[in-house]
């Protein structure tokens, strides 16, 4: 019993640690007119957590994510009332997900999962937004339909990104081949520098807004490919890799994704 709850607490730590961390960088893309982050990278740490968890644990799990938000938010950005309040709408909605596809998804085969998935995350986070976006719109007088707006492509964008990372690593497949290996590194390889070419030209160009969206698509099909040849897990980190080179990118205003207008 010890062993388990041991096991159990260094579990919990470890999610508030990624939890703490992933909303410690959103910040820094954050709006500072709604005090909503562009994009909202805890919301995949919690669905991914609530989904490797079992039903059973759910509730030590959202007190620690719980606390874990409200001590974020206190730190880096809302009053306490704002933060408790942001924090039962944002865990609440990641929890939804997680109920939905246990529920609507469970016994079924993988593809029927990630639909559950998919559209739970899009459902769910028009009304966390309309909820989040109320609050902050009466506390703090600021625009609600943009709030809103903001609100719910951020925790789409989050839960997808970082959802389909964590558990793509935690996916156990086969062992892999040296052949697998090689083929997967080289793509890998090709991915990175593909990206980092592709991402760190000034936003427009010297050859212009179309071909740097074209040349996107390189790096893209790079990454549909190693999960086909090397496995889930080489893929999960494959996108991981692209993920940071392209938020890093966009965030220092380079690259196809940072072109004015584009939201």
């Amino acid at each position: 019993m010890s062993y388990l709850s041991g096991r159990l607490l260094l579990a919990l730590l470890f999610w508030c640690a990624l939890y703490f961390l992933t909303g410690y960088l959103s910040l820094y893309m954050d709006a500072p007119v709604t005090r909503v982050a562009f994009v909202w990278l805890p919301a995949g740490v919690a669905v991914s957590a609530f989904l490797i968890f079992g039903r059973a644990y759910w509730p030590p799990l959202f007190l620690a994510l719980f606390l874990t938000r409200v001590l974020l938010d206190v730190t880096l950005r809302h009053t306490l009332e704002t933060s408790l309040a942001l924090s039962v709408i944002s865990l609440t909605n990641a929890l939804a997900v997680a109920w939905c596809v246990r529920r609507f998804a469970a016994g079924r085969d993988r593809l029927r999962s990630v639909g559950v998935w998919l559209l739970a995350t899009l459902g769910t986070s028009v009304i966390s937004g309309v909820l989040g976006g109320g609050w902050l719109a009466l506390r703090h007088e600021i625009d609600f339909v943009q709030t809103v707006w903001i609100w719910w492509a951020s925790n789409v964008v989050g839960t997808i990104l970082l959802t389909t990372i964590l558990m793509g690593l935690r996916w156990r497949s086969a062992p892999l081949s040296a052949r697998q290996l090689l083929s997967g590194g080289v793509l890998w390889l090709l991915l990175c520098l593909s990206a980092w070419y592709v991402f760190h030209q000034p936003v427009g160009g010297p050859r212009g807004v179309a071909l740097q969206f074209a040349l996107a698509c390189l790096p893209v099909a790079l990454m549909i490919a190693i999960p086909v040849v090397s496995g889930n897990r080489f893929g999960a980190f494959s996108f991981l890799c692209f993920s940071i080179i392209v938020i890093y990118y966009s965030w220092q205003r380079y690259g196809p994704f940072f072109i004015p207008g584009l939201r």
